[in-house]
């Protein structure tokens, strides 16, 4: 069967990108949400557990990156050929871009296992949390076939415009790594406890079945042609590639920033590390309607390219820059309100202490307001 596609080239704008930007915000959500009860359930491990955590996050951002970027490249590429209405060029493409992600993803997981131990040297990662660190990233690396194989397929729904299937596969791996997680990590029932293993293996598990889930929709969906290796293949690369190769770098500053951060604050001890760990899952979850709106403009603008409809691609733009100025001046405000009231009361509150160790405890909890009028500084500018 073709795949239902939204009608994005006529109508009003607002509710079609509402429509787009609403589904993805939830699957985000979703994500966000596991990683958090995640990091819940490995802080009980410990804090080495919970640190060996926070150096692994860089470098998992860093190969999720790559499939990032390969997953906007597939959108916005698909998306003009259905703006075109050219179903075999959707067909095509979508295939030679499953392919080649594959083929990328296996590369840099091979690369990332054979460097692992090099590369959380040079983070500086103590020798007593090196092991589980290893632990995690080995069976990480192992599925991140699946990873790559879940989001691309999910992009290729998602470009025809339909977003809630493609967040629901994502909200469905969220669920089944809060439920399968303390199973592995603990060792709840018959299941040995693994710990960190356990986390990564939960990661697989879940990546291996929401990539079996999309790519039976894109096989229903009449996405995907025979043979797989052709004449015009390298063609589709290029063009892929031309989009997602700047994506890809782009994606990699971050992860290397935070990678910095995370080799500054061994210096700190591992509860420093731990921290940062934590707190970047929390920050993600502000920034997550900035990626769901980024992938609806996506849709919206490639299929409108593709059928030649400029006025509405412009028409959009000025659109989202209202909707981010105003989710913008939402966090900074809430963020500031936030650093105000935790500074305050902190500080209230070890004033009326007279035991000096609850005074300290008190105290620190007002350092939390100072970070965060950081982040609402950054949301200012």
């Amino acid at each position: 069967m073709h795949p239902r596609r939204e009608n994005l080239l006529e109508g009003d704008i607002a509710p079609q990108l509402r429509r787009l930007s609403v589904p993805v915000i939830w699957g985000l959500l979703a994500m966000s949400t596991f990683g958090l009860v995640d990091t819940l359930y490995i802080s009980r491990l410990g804090t080495s557990a919970l640190a060996a955590l926070g150096f692994t996050m860089p470098v998992v951002t860093l190969f999720l990156g790559i499939i990032w970027g390969m997953m906007v490249a597939t959108t916005s590429v698909l998306s003009r050929a259905h703006g075109q209405n050219n179903h075999d060029s959707v067909r095509r493409l979508a295939t030679d871009a499953i392919v080649m992600a594959s083929l990328i993803v296996l590369a840099a997981s091979g690369i990332g296992y054979c460097f692992n131990d090099r590369i959380f040297g040079l983070m500086n990662a103590p020798a007593d949390i090196m092991p589980m660190i290893h632990d995690f990233m080995a069976i990480w690396y192992g599925g991140m076939i699946f990873a790559g194989l879940m989001m691309i397929c999910n992009a290729c729904i998602r470009s025809g415009g339909n977003t809630r299937l493609s967040s629901m596969i994502m909200i469905l791996s969220s669920v089944i790594n809060i439920v399968v997680d303390p199973f592995l990590i603990y060792g709840w029932g018959p299941f040995p406890q693994m710990g960190m293993a356990g986390a990564a293996l939960t990661l697989v598990i879940s990546y291996a079945i929401t990539a079996t889930v999309a790519f039976r929709f894109v096989v229903r969906h009449d996405l995907l042609c025979f043979p797989l290796v052709h004449e015009g293949m390298f063609s589709s690369w290029k063009k892929l590639l031309h989009i997602g190769g700047p994506v890809i770098l782009s994606n990699m500053i971050a992860p290397i920033s935070a990678a910095v951060g995370t080799w500054i604050a061994v210096g700190l001890g591992k509860e420093a590390v731990a921290a940062i760990g934590v707190a970047a899952r929390i920050e993600g979850m502000a920034t997550m309607p900035f990626y769901a709106l980024g992938q609806g403009i996506m849709i919206f603008t490639g299929q409108n390219f593709g059928a030649g409809n400029y006025g509405r691609i412009k028409d959009v733009a000025r659109l989202a820059i209202r909707y981010a100025w105003f989710w913008s001046a939402a966090m900074a405000i809430l963020l500031w309100i936030l650093a105000a009231v935790t500074m305050t009361l902190g500080n209230i509150l070890a004033l009326l202490q007279s035991n000096l160790k609850r005074l300290l405890a008190y105290s620190s909890v007002s350092h939390a307001g100072y970070m965060l009028i950081g982040l609402a500084v950054a949301y200012n500018l």
